[in-house]
């Protein structure tokens, strides 16, 4: 299964694939790839950041949460401003005591880097990440100074120049549906709709096969190798609901055709 392995309960889905299969008059792997198509459908709209769908609310929730994370590290500000704290600093690092107030205390306690050019920003960005979560790390405010403070010694925030930050927040903001992307190849496979904002990130990150054996086996595999996939909270059980939503539309319909044996159009 790649970066991302699952154990969802297929149980549910496969007795009611086989049941609905009996009333089909498609075949058995057509009824399969049918149902495989929209089971990838509704992972792809539980896939973060959506909730269900992946409509541009959910395209705007994943932008937003990028731009918490951004705006908790980086601030950005005039070159002419950054230039003056350069000088009275006399180094990029610009410490508490630089700037006060009249009565003498500092007022300048929550930033202290400068990042002047575009490369820094993605190293400085890359050491306040979590690797697991891939969202930057909890800022907090030391009691005792005023100053944040980032765990793990990881340094403060940063001013840089508002048209770098900006560069880099279009760069960052590109990445959204990356996680769902994963999903993409399977989806062309099998014929699901997928948005602009996910199918940009291409079908590399995935695979899907697809077994049809001599005996009857027949079999749907999907893949998502997007590298974090694995280590996203609560993956696995949106993964989950989304076989089961299936399977229990698969049920529903079985029960119209039950009820309504004489009337089914395109069954037998």
């Amino acid at each position: 299964m790649g970066d991302l392995r699952l154990h969802v309960d297929t149980r549910r889905f496969n007795v009611a694939l086989g049941e609905f299969a009996a009333y089909s008059k498609k075949s058995g792997l057509e009824v399969l790839l049918d149902q495989s198509r929209l089971f990838v459908q509704k992972a792809i709209g539980l896939t973060p950041p959506g909730k269900g769908k992946a409509n541009a609310a959910a395209r705007k929730r994943g932008e937003d949460a990028i731009r918490d994370d951004l705006h908790r590290i980086f601030k950005p500000k005039d070159r002419s401003y950054l230039e003056y704290l350069e000088r009275i600093a006399g180094t990029n690092q610009v410490v508490s005591n630089v700037l006060r107030k009249k009565d003498g205390t500092p007022y300048l306690i929550d930033f202290d880097v400068i990042l002047q050019g575009r490369d820094s920003l993605v190293p400085f960005h890359l050491a306040h990440r979590s690797q697991v979560t891939g969202h930057v790390f909890q800022v907090n405010r030391d009691v005792t100074t005023g100053r944040r403070k980032i765990d793990q010694g990881r340094g403060d925030i940063a001013f840089v120049p508002r048209e770098n930050y900006a560069w880099f927040e279009r760069r960052v903001l590109a990445r959204v549906g990356l996680l769902a992307g994963g999903w993409n190849r399977s989806a062309k496979r099998l014929g699901a709709r997928v948005p602009a904002w996910i199918a940009r990130h291409g079908e590399d990150r995935g695979a899907v096969t697809v077994t049809a054996g001599s005996e009857g086996v027949m079999r749907v595999t999907m893949e998502n190798d997007v590298r974090f996939a694995s280590q996203v909270a609560g993956l696995q059980s949106r993964i989950q609901q989304a076989v089961d939503w299936q399977a229990r539309a698969m049920e529903r319909r079985l029960e119209y055709f039950k009820e309504h044996a004489g009337r089914r159009a395109g069954f037998r």
